[in-house]
């Protein structure tokens, strides 16, 4: 067996209530010889993670375990910066991106092990299923919005759900392995260019991209498909902060932007910029919110709903778009071909 081969890498702004829960799972499984190191990411112009807090968290853990974790400080906020800071930092032939909300099985190093050494993971990317852990009760209309697919059982993407019902290794669509639980190789990652932008401060939300599934898109560009293992599966920590409409809401627009961001790039790529400009946008708005009123069966979210998330979609592709329009910085940005150098304009 081959020893300490994988990073894993926890970007974080220190101030989730549920960090600690997710470096404990993380700690709970660190001791196997194919960790390598766990680098907590810290990113933003103030540290927001308690250091205190931190000394105690180590002084708890055997020291063998302690030693594997190491505290990066990446002034630069947002998650990207987190995450190819990490990506730069990391020692190990394998990463694997976990968010400061998640929560590793007993299982999850040695599958991670698994497809890394049998070569399954090669070129692509892995993952699990994503299940939750709701800390509050969910509300009745929430399971509306789970939609089936035809490699998983369900996907709640706003919640970054994906339930795969299956005990056996298999490939599935690179769509399905979310962020929170990315596992892919050094190599593939700089191959592939890095990640796109993801969530940033309200303050820069110009410059919000499309994160993993930029990714997902090139290896499907290139016939490659994503591997999904049972053992990968993670529980995904869910407060009562996400369990309301105006949490989806705000999850709706961010997607407009990213969906906008992507359109522009491939826009400019392919000429047609004005097929992303404002009346294209309404356009396809205009036509969504008839077939969501008018609809002969009315979707399981329901029409009101429906209508909404088009309009939160609409709106957020509206936004990215008036700010491309306005500011050369948001343009220069959308337009690179890497984002490796992750500093913003």
């Amino acid at each position: 067996m081959s020893e300490g081969l994988l990073t894993i890498v926890v970007p974080t702004t220190g101030k989730n209530p549920y960090l600690w829960e997710c470096l404990s799972s993380i700690a709970g499984v660190a001791g196997h010889s194919f960790v390598k190191e766990v680098l907590v990411v810290v990113n933003g112009a103030s540290s927001a993670l308690s250091e205190s807090r931190l000394t105690q968290f180590l002084a708890e853990q055997d020291p063998s375990i302690a030693s594997k974790f190491a505290k990066i400080a990446e002034p630069v906020p947002g998650l990207l910066a987190g995450r190819h800071r990490g990506m730069r930092e990391a020692r190990g032939t394998y990463l694997s991106f976990i968010d400061d909300d998640v929560l590793l099985g007993t299982e999850w190093v040695e599958a991670v092990r698994e497809v890394c050494e049998t070569g399954l993971l090669s070129d692509r990317i892995a993952g699990g299923s994503v299940v939750p852990d709701f800390r509050g009760n969910p509300p009745s209309w929430l399971y509306r919005f789970r939609v089936e697919v035809a490699e998983a059982d369900y996907v709640l993407s706003e919640l970054s759900l994906v339930e795969i019902g299956s005990d056996q290794i298999s490939e599935v669509s690179p769509l399905l392995v979310f962020g929170l639980n990315f596992t892919i190789s050094q190599q593939t990652l700089e191959d592939l260019g890095g990640f796109h932008p993801d969530l940033t401060p309200p303050d820069l939300l110009r410059f919000r991209g499309d994160g993993e599934t930029a990714i997902a898109n090139k290896l499907m560009q290139n016939s490659r498909s994503a591997i999904f293992h049972p053992g990968l599966q993670v529980r995904h920590i869910i407060g009562t902060d996400r369990l309301n409409l105006g949490y989806f809401c705000k999850i709706w627009v961010r997607q407009g932007i990213s969906d906008q961001f992507a359109d522009l790039k491939g826009a400019y790529a392919h000429g047609s910029l004005a097929a992303v400009g404002t009346v294209e946008i309404v356009r396809v708005f205009l036509r969504k919110a008839k077939r969501a009123m008018f609809a002969s069966t009315p979707s399981k979210r329901g029409r009101a709903t429906e209508l909404l998330r088009q309009l939160c979609l609409a709106l957020g592709r509206l936004y990215l778009w008036r700010m491309f329009r306005a500011d050369r910085r948001v343009e220069e940005w959308i337009l690179r071909d890497s984002y490796v150098d992750y500093r913003y304009p």
